[in-house]
């Protein structure tokens, strides 16, 4: 939509916003990330991989899939960081216990 106003000269112009289900999966890709840097690269690095596939898949236009790669990423990262504070716990344990 254009309008143009004959006295000053200037033109007016409204962008449509892309729809609001449209869906970027960027949490599925920080949390993947965070997963990788601080917990452990073998569930962030597999859980990044499906997160990319999720954009893939959505930009494909294949909404479902997407979807469901984005479920599988956010369960990995999940279950990375809680192994990497698991194994954290036990490597302080360790630590502490031996220094004593």
């Amino acid at each position: 939509m254009s309008s143009t106003d004959g006295q000053h000269g200037y033109t007016v112009t409204h962008q449509a916003q892309p729809p609001a289900s449209y869906d970027t999966y960027m949490g599925q890709i920080i949390l993947s990330c965070f997963s990788f840097w601080c917990c452990g690269w073998l569930f962030g690095g597999v859980a990044f991989v499906f997160a990319m596939l999720a954009v893939d898949s959505a930009k494909k236009g294949d909404r479902e899939k997407g979807d469901k790669l984005g479920k599988y990423s956010y369960i990995l990262s999940a279950v990375g960081i809680v192994f990497g504070i698991i194994m954290f716990s036990v490597i302080i344990g360790i630590n502490a216990s031996a220094s004593k």
